[in-house]
């Protein structure tokens, strides 16, 4: 069954619902990043990226992407009628956010979602799980990963945007793979991912009767 998110999310922010356990300060929220720099001048530094473990891929976005990082999600309330992947909601200050594990999606293998996928959505939440916020208002999900990982500064020669076949992507839908990541400064390779399409593809799973019904 296919959910009316956008009018459920926005519906229960003007609520000013509160999860159980949930305050309205949410202090120690949001993890300090730290900085991985490349080698090079401040001049020679390019676009910043956010790198992130997920089903034991190292991947990255760019950090422009990124509304804001989580180091916990206290207080998920599930929604009826919902995919496993989606895991319900919770309160961000005075914001009602989407929780969502993006592996069966990310790693789906139509990436639709609708695919096989070896990964199992989470069995229990503990409240310490880690996310990266993105979207934009009521169109915004909270995505679990497993660890926040290094902002990277890259420069050109290190941002390999045409090679989508690595075994770093590891079995990581061909729609989201916009490149690789090959820092200098150390041996690791990051998936670079479509975010957008990610966070569009889930909300069309979400919304859309027709896809929903093929679940």
């Amino acid at each position: 069954m296919a959910l009316p998110l956008d009018i459920l999310l926005g519906d229960v922010s003007r609520s000013q619902w509160r999860a159980p356990g949930s305050e309205s300060d949410a202090a120690g929220q949001y993890t300090h990043m730290r900085s991985a720099q490349s080698n090079g001048s401040l001049a020679e530094r390019g676009p910043e990226f956010l790198t992130f473990s997920c089903g034991g891929v190292a991947c990255a976005v760019p950090l422009a992407a990124i509304r804001e990082v989580l180091d916990s999600i206290p207080g998920i309330a599930s929604l009826p009628d919902s995919p496993p992947w989606f895991l319900g909601v919770f309160q961000s200050r005075t914001e009602i956010l989407g929780a969502a594990d993006m592996r069966p999606i990310l790693f789906a293998d139509t990436g639709s979602g609708n695919g096989s996928s070896p990964y199992e959505t989470y069995p229990s939440l503990t409240g310490r799980e880690q996310a990266i916020v993105v979207g934009v208002g009521t169109r915004s999900l909270a995505l679990l990963v497993e660890r926040i990982g290094d902002i990277l500064s890259l420069r050109p020669h290190e941002i390999l945007s045409d090679l989508v076949e690595h075994p770093a992507f590891g079995s990581i839908a061909p729609r989201y793979r916009l490149g690789l990541l090959s820092p200098d400064i150390q041996q690791t390779r990051f998936a670079l991912i479509a975010l957008d399409t990610l966070l569009t593809n889930a909300f069309t799973l979400l919304t859309d009767p027709e896809v929903a019904s093929h679940e």
